[in-house]
């Protein structure tokens, strides 16, 4: 199962982690982890190419790692309310895949 965690501080959102494999099918046929990896692959481009002359490396660190089943976006300035918009987007796209595969991908809003 792959399990999402997503860290608030306020109402806003101060990171998502993404954790392991969904077992839904064989590798390489795992249409759950193709959609989670595409969806948060996508977000760390839109964040790189959408912020990169605005945000300077301590303001945000972005992790992706297929292999190990593992994705971080962390801000350390979580008050940055264009970003914060992209990773509100960023839930609904994996909270969607999770209503249509709830077996296979958790959602967890820590506060």
């Amino acid at each position: 199962m792959i399990k999402v965690n997503i860290y608030y501080f306020k109402k806003t959102i101060k990171a998502i982690e993404i954790k392991g494999h969904s077992n839904f099918a064989t590798l390489g046929k795992d249409i759950v982890c193709a959609g989670v990896s595409s969806v948060f692959q996508g977000m760390l481009n839109a964040i790189s190419i959408m912020f990169k002359k605005n945000l300077d490396c301590k303001d945000v660190f972005l992790q992706l790692n297929i292999k190990k089943g593992y994705g971080l976006i962390k801000l350390s300035k979580p008050n940055l309310i264009r970003l914060n918009l992209l990773l509100n987007a960023l839930y609904y796209q994996l909270k969607t895949i999770s209503i249509q595969y709830p077996k296979y991908l958790k959602i967890n809003k820590i506060t």
